[in-house]
């Protein structure tokens, strides 16, 4: 009995060697495989908001994002605003109004090249007249 048992241990150890050895044959991977390259953007990024503020002496503009998050961005003469039919093209005294904000950074500055107003607000809000003191 004892050496069927030990014949019986031998085997199946002889088994157990084989089948963790490993087939040169076969190959988990596939050679062909090539990985994408990562996207490049082709385009700006775009920030959708509301406007909360326009600045024209500093040609600065605030807007607010969904998640509450204030951006400033600039502007300048090339940024081109649309979305303002039947509108003076400023965005002064729009604030209140949505916005999809296209923009590019350079020297760690936020400059809005292109700016679609999605939803008009005519804001009531005063802007402070300069006033002269004597």
């Amino acid at each position: 009995m004892k050496k069927v048992t030990v014949s019986l241990i031998c085997v199946l150890a002889g088994l157990m060697l084989a089948a963790c050895q490993r087939d040169q044959g076969v190959h988990a991977g596939n050679d062909e495989y090539k990985p994408r390259r990562a996207p490049t953007r082709e385009t700006p990024p775009q920030i959708k908001g509301e406007l909360t503020e326009i600045n024209l002496e500093n040609q600065t503009m605030v807007v607010r994002v969904e998640n509450g998050m204030v951006q400033t961005f600039k502007f300048n003469n090339d940024t081109t605003v649309v979305g303002l039919v039947n509108q003076p093209s400023s965005l002064v005294g729009k604030e209140g109004s949505e916005l999809a904000v296209l923009w590019e950074e350079k020297d760690g500055t936020k400059i809005a090249t292109a700016i679609e107003v999605t939803q008009v607000i005519n804001s009531k809000k005063k802007h402070p007249a300069k006033r002269h003191h004597r």
